[in-house]
């Protein structure tokens, strides 16, 4: 049942096996599965179906994440933004690195694997296998060798994503707006979860609706999937029993913020015109796969270097002005509405650029003399990097999220070794030019990637994290973490194939426990 908050006549009370906050990826996941069992469920969403919430609100106090749009509060959350980019974690994102403070998992890669296949599945990605190099058919296994790379120092990391946009609340919505036992209040906000006198169990969570009615939710447990940014929020505003907020006993909620920093790192010059599909986009049956390439864990080792991976883009025009990358963003601009009379501007000045990008979009056999090369990072965990509260407050009188981003000096400093690296294998194969080592300025390009990860950080023990290894918060009986924000280390990927493993991780456990 689908029920508009904006729309609710009066303050109701409401009832239910397990309550869901938010329903982005790990939201969306968790409910593919619950909603094939006989539990009684309330979904709580802020948003609508196709636009954001007005009163969920943050202030942002450190650094900027530099892009316009980083999260969708609405029916699938982020997901609603996001292309599709689907890989799992690398075995060395879950590992104690001792050159990387605060790295490790309380779970490994080996048991996530099974969930990683299901949630491919649920992604629709075309092949799990194809995520191993040596896995790939041969017709595909040998467009690697197409550009000369030195594997002694670089691996292929596999990406891949489904044909077409894949909107993950639309599978849903039908047997949501259709069961009688699933109640799914949107223009719904989460503010504060209130738990019991020994403090160990919610026992209610406080909702306000957009127009100001009051809904109470008892539920035998609770699920935060409001994302990196909003799950702290609602944590650190519960405070009923404990000023710091649910699950802060150690000062760890909020903390440890990451994202991906990205960017354009350099440009290089190949030495003739060239084709690398595996390296742009090479389209499968069912897809669409790619390879980006990661330093060797003993390479990473050697120069104490985070899980970073950079890309090739083909760029169609010589320049150390990111203008091939500038003016793709600006034609997209336009198929979301939010053209500025400076992007506007930008493809009046370039229209052969523009023209060569569309061709290459088209038909991906376009052949090419420049690429830039595109870094997504892991973002080493930092204490300072933060969510806190903010002394403003939303419309119902609730401090909304401080976010303080710090990107640390580790973090900019890893990316002058990480470009001495490139440069030295490009320079010692075919080709002509790369970018001078004087040209970098990552510290000025740089962006959020928009995932916002590691603010209820897992860990083995209360010292270490904010869940156990089973997404519990720790001290908490009955109120559970799936999202971005349990993440203890970033990787270098898109998050998204990893968050829904855990979610069905997790929707196994809760049907086991509830149906006892």
């Amino acid at each position: 049942m689908l029920i508009n908050g904006h729309s609710l006549q009066e303050d109701i009370s409401v009832t239910a096996d397990v309550c869901v906050i938010g329903t982005g990826m790990g939201g969306c996941s968790l409910l593919h599965e619950l909603l094939r069992t006989s539990l009684n469920i309330v979904i709580i969403e802020a948003g609508e179906q196709k636009s954001g919430a007005s009163a969920v609100a943050a202030e942002h106090v450190g650094r900027s994440f530099a892009v316009p749009y980083t999260r969708a509060i609405q029916l699938g959350g982020t997901t609603n933004l996001w292309h599709g980019i689907c890989t799992p974690l690398d075995l060395i994102d879950f590992e104690s690195r001792p050159w990387i403070p605060h790295s490790g998992w309380p779970i490994t890669r080996q048991d996530l694997e099974p969930y990683y296949v299901r949630a491919a599945s649920l992604l629709a990605v075309p092949n799990y296998r194809y995520f191993q190099p040596p896995q790939l058919p041969d017709h595909i296994r040998d467009r690697v060798a197409d550009l000369p790379f030195d594997h002694t120092i670089v691996e292929n990391k596999i990406f891949q994503l489904a044909n077409g946009p894949l909107e993950l609340f639309p599978k849903i919505e039908r047997d949501v707006a259709q069961s009688e036992r699933v109640k799914c209040f949107t223009h719904a906000c989460a503010l504060e979860l209130h738990i019991n006198e020994s403090n160990c169990r919610a026992n209610e969570l406080s909702v306000r609706t957009t127009s100001r009615r009051k809904v109470k939710v008892s539920a035998r447990c609770y699920v935060l999937c409001a994302g990196g940014l909003e799950t702290p929020r609602l944590l650190l505003n519960s405070t009923g029993n404990n000023p710091a907020g649910v699950g802060n006993e150690r000062d760890l909620v909020g903390r440890f913020l990451a994202d991906h920093p990205q960017g354009n790192l350099c440009q290089i010059e190949f030495s003739a015109p060239r084709r690398a599909p595996l390296y742009s986009d090479l389209r499968i049956e069912r897809g669409i796969i790619r390879s980006g390439l990661v330093f060797l864990p003993e390479v990473q080792q050697r120069y104490g270097l985070p899980n970073h991976a950079f890309y090739l883009r083909p760029s169609f025009q010589k320049s150390r002005s990111d203008l091939t990358e500038r003016v793709k963003k600006a034609f997209l601009a336009i198929g979301s509405g939010q053209v500025t009379r400076e992007d506007a501007g930008l493809l009046l000045r370039h229209p052969v650029v523009l023209g060569k990008l569309l061709k290459y979009k088209r038909t991906l056999n376009v052949k090419y003399r420049y690429a830039d090369v595109f870094c997504q990072t892991e973002q080493t965990p930092n204490p300072r990097s933060r969510v806190s509260l903010s002394e403003k407050r939303d419309p119902f009188g609730y401090r909304i999220a401080a976010i303080d981003w710090d990107v640390s000096q580790q973090d900019l400093e890893s990316l002058q070794v990480v470009f001495q690296l490139i440069q030295q294998m490009f320079l010692n194969s075919s080709f002509k030019r790369i970018d001078r080592e004087d040209d970098l300025q990552w510290n000025s390009r740089l962006t959020s990637a928009a995932h916002h990860l590691g603010t209820a950080r897992m860990g083995s023990t209360l010292a270490s994290g904010v869940v156990d290894e089973n997404l519990q918060v720790f001290g908490q009986e009955n109120v559970f973490i799936c999202d971005g924000s349990v993440f203890p280390t970033a990787g270098n990927a898109n998050p998204s194939l990893t968050i829904c493993a855990l979610a069905l991780r997790l929707a196994d456990r809760l049907v086991q426990t509830l149906s006892n």
